[in-house]
Order: C-alpha cells, then sequence, then structure tokens
C-alpha cells in the first residue's frame, strides 16, 4: 500500500494587524515587579500600557481586587485573561510560561510588545523550562506581537535590591507562597524574599509587608537553612551568594541550625531510599 503525505490546501487568513500596545505581568511578585518598574515611564523606548494576569482555571480570582488596586494606584490599566487551558493535559507548573504567553497571544491585536519577568539569570537546557526563557519566550513572536523576556541578565536577589529603592514596593511587593493577600512571613519565598532584603540593608522598609519580629527571632535558623539549601536549590542558592557579596555574617547558631538541618534531611533521604 502507498501513503502519500498529506496536502493541504487552504485560502491564506488575512494579517491580524496590531495597535502595539505595550504590556507585563501583573503578579508583583519580584520579577513581575521588577519587569514593570524597569519599563514604566521609559525615557528611551516604548512604556507600559497594560498590565495583564493570566487567571488558570480562577486560579487568581481572589487576588484580583488587590491587583486591581496596585494597577490603580500606578496609573496602569488592568487586563485579566481567563484560561481553562490546563484542562487539556498541560502541565501548568512546568510549562508555566507557555501557558502564560500563549494566553497572551489572545490580545494580539492590542499587545505588540510583552515583557516577560523571567525567574532566573543564568541560561541552560535542563528539566526546568524557565531556564532557557531566553530563547523559548521570544519563540512566541509573531508578525503581530512579539515577547522579550525582560530582566534575565540579573539574579533574583538583585532585583530586590534593585525594588529597594522605589517606595511603591515598600507596601505592595507580593512574594507569599502560602497567601496571595497577605505575606505570611514563614513560608519559603517570604523567608527568602527577607534575608535579600536584610542582606541589602532594607529589611525595615518593609515592616508593612512582613512581621519583622518573627524573622529576627527566627535569622538565625533561617540562615542555616540558607546554608544547607546552598549549592542545591537555585533561589537560595542566588541568595546565599548574595549574602556573601553584601558581607553578612553567619552566626555560630546558623551553623549549628546547618548541622541539624544537614541531619534532619540524611534522615529523611534514607527513609525515602527504604521506602523505595
Amino acid at each position: 500500500m502507498q501513503i502519500d503525505n498529506v496536502k493541504i490546501y487552504a485560502d491564506e487568513s488575512a494579517e491580524i494587524s496590531s495597535i502595539g500596545k505595550v504590556a507585563t505581568g501583573a503578579s508583583f511578585g519580584v520579577d513581575s515587579s521588577y519587569a514593570i518598574f524597569t519599563n514604566i515611564n521609559k525615557s528611551v523606548g516604548k512604556s507600559l500600557d497594560y498590565l495583564i494576569i493570566v487567571d488558570f482555571e480562577r486560579e487568581q480570582e481572589a487576588l484580583v481586587p488587590k491587583i486591581q488596586d496596585f494597577a490603580d494606584e500606578l496609573g496602569i490599566e488592568l487586563i485579566v485573561v481567563k484560561t481553562n487551558a490546563i484542562n487539556f493535559g498541560i502541565n501548568a507548573d512546568v510549562l508555566y510560561a507557555q501557558n502564560y504567553l500563549g494566553s497572551v497571544l489572545a490580545l494580539q491585536r492590542l499587545i505588540g510588545t510583552y515583557y516577560y519577568g523571567s525567574a532566573y539569570d543564568d541560561f541552560k537546557f535542563d528539566h526546568e523550562p524557565a531556564h532557557f526563557d531566553l530563547l523559548s519566550v521570544e519563540c512566541f513572536s509573531n508578525g503581530t506581537t512579539r515577547f522579550l523576556s525582560s530582566n534575565q541578565a540579573i539574579d533574583r536577589p538583585h532585583k530586590t535590591e534593585y525594588l529597594t529603592k522605589i517606595p511603591f514596593t515598600y507596601s505592595h511587593l507580593s512574594v507569599c507562597a502560602d497567601d496571595d493577600r497577605k505575606q505570611c512571613g514563614r513560608c519559603t519565598k517570604c523567608v527568602r524574599t527577607q534575608i535579600d532584603l536584610d542582606s541589602a540593608g532594607c529589611l525595615d522598609k518593609y515592616g508593612d509587608l512582613f512581621d519583622i519580629n518573627i524573622y529576627k527571632t527566627n535569622r538565625k535558623k533561617w540562615l542555616g537553612r540558607l546554608m544547607y539549601w546552598n549549592g542545591k536549590e537555585p533561589f537560595n542558592t542566588m541568595s546565599y551568594r548574595y549574602a556573601k557579596e553584601k558581607g553578612v555574617k553567619f552566626p555560630m547558631r546558623s551553623y549549628i541550625w546547618l548541622g541539624i538541618y544537614t541531619l534532619i534531611y540524611s534522615i529523611k533521604i534514607f527513609f525515602s531510599i527504604e521506602q523505595i
């Protein structure tokens, strides 16, 4: 049996035109805030016209009123794109950027340039697609909308340091992994951000966001945990590297906590292997 290549005959679609507005995401985390404030009121190039939230299956519905308030204070219009893309077998955690940017293309008649706030400052091909945003984000560009990785040349602690010069962030930074509406001060993201702010000498500016007394009480323990994860997890490695760059002194008790965490995780790993 002879099998021929499939031939498709289709009329060419009309070229889509865009009015060329500029947008970026609006989670107001560190990466998002850096993308916003490095592209707002630019003296060279186009400034932001819109902030965008892509809401996967109403995951961020409760967050929208807070983000709307933030956008109103900045004087930038907020657009909320609701999508059920994750219902089609797409891993929203691994392919977050791809899901997000694909949804933004629904606005291509409006958006001519979109700045994507990348998380990592290094470029490499591995299981985490965010490491090669510099390449993959641009691949979503078409003749109407161009996507740019706006901040892959700088790591997260240095983005945080940049944001400490912007008073708006003192009460509007949103980094918590456990509660989008307030900062718990104890989750991994809150702790890392506070360590970075502490290393930059600016933690006290963020007293409206974090209960700084909680941080000061746990600081030695959390620095010990930071040392344990240095070299094992990328964001902790960035924060450790930044702390050393800023001359942070790690107390002896932090080294004791390093030993405790080493023991705890060694036991966990041992029992995980035993179960296998």
